[in-house]
């Protein structure tokens, strides 16, 4: 019995049909209208934050999705190649993957390495030898550095985001309580 109760209460406190849709935005309107400078520059505010809010929000996903789809591309390229050099020279068109970036921080490294590593030209070597990484360390420092700077781009924007979230509700209560 007490649901029967519950529905027939919601059922009482609802408007008239057609009437609840139209007296609801015209008291939204009413309010803001009445409302007191210090209100209207809080809303005006809070409008300000939320349209640089739904900026951010839309301009991320957008980024995301693009990034997503070339790092998808980048994937399927560095996959199907045999050599390193066919993978950068895809790369420049893909620079929104963050794995372009890695990997073209890591291909730069391993070059400096391996044009060091070669032996000079007017001292013959009786024996070609093979070239050799002097540190794997490097590397790794190098991809970590490129880590960052891809985490960095990626991450951009964010802290506004965060900070709108902390700080809005805040400013809200510069509002002050009851009429103009």
């Amino acid at each position: 019995m007490p649901v029967y109760a519950l529905a027939r209460f919601a059922q009482a406190a609802q408007p008239e049909a057609g009437a609840g849709e139209l007296t609801t935005n015209s008291d939204i309107v009413r309010l803001v209208t009445d409302a007191s400078p210090l209100a209207k520059v809080v809303l005006l505010i809070l409008l300000i934050f939320s349209a640089a809010s739904w900026g951010i929000i839309l301009y991320k996903f957008w980024t995301f999705r693009r990034a997503e789809r070339q790092t998808a591309t980048f994937l399927g390229v560095f996959r199907k190649s045999s050599k390193f050099s066919e993978v950068q020279a895809v790369c420049p068109g893909l620079t929104e993957s963050p794995l372009v970036g890695l990997f073209q921080s890591g291909y730069a490294e391993l070059n400096a390495q391996l044009r060091a590593s070669q032996p000079e030209p007017q001292k013959p070597s009786p024996v070609a030898g093979r070239p050799t990484l002097k540190s794997l360390d490097a590397v790794d420092r190098a991809l970590l550095r490129a880590a960052t700077v891809e985490m960095t781009k990626l991450e951009s924007r964010l802290p506004f985001l965060a900070t709108t979230a902390s700080v809005t509700p805040f400013i809200g209560l510069f509002v002050p309580c009851g009429g103009s």
